[in-house]
């Protein structure tokens, strides 16, 4: 079972989607909030980031993948990455289409590439733009 916000004439609810039925079959609609009052830390959870990488250390000249994935499996984000010590993302992608992770790829990594990196997830709901807080930060070491 996957969960997503809803939508329903001015009101969000945490949703309930079911493979079992039509994908995107509303279930139910729980913990429903009017619009205008939504804040993004009570509603859109930090994301998760993982490193993906063959072996147990990331050596210089390899690739390196960060995937960001959404709490709530919501598809279609904008996920931005950040690295400790710049104030504007490295870069960002919006996830393929009925994906809630975006994977972030880095080739040929040297130890500028060292640090610790988090990420964030941005939706639009009901016409308004809404950031996730920080996911938890990813320490990378290129040896």
């Amino acid at each position: 079972m996957r969960v997503g916000l809803c939508h329903v004439e001015g009101w969000v609810g945490v949703i309930a989607l079911s493979s079992a039925l039509i994908p995107g079959t509303l279930v139910s609609c729980l913990r429903v909030t009017p619009v205008s009052s939504l804040t993004p830390a009570e509603h859109l959870l930090k994301p998760q980031l993982s490193l993906n990488v063959v072996g147990q250390k990331l050596m210089k000249g390899q690739t390196m993948e960060l995937a960001c994935e959404a709490a709530y499996g919501f598809s279609g984000a904008r996920f931005f990455l950040y690295k400790d010590g710049r104030p504007s993302p490295v870069t960002s992608r919006l996830a393929p289409s009925r994906s809630p992770r975006a994977h972030f790829t880095f080739n040929d990594v040297s130890s500028a590439n060292s640090g610790n990196y988090s990420c964030c997830y941005q939706v639009w709901i009901a016409g308004q733009r809404f950031n996730s807080s920080l996911s938890d930060p990813v320490n990378i070491t290129v040896n």
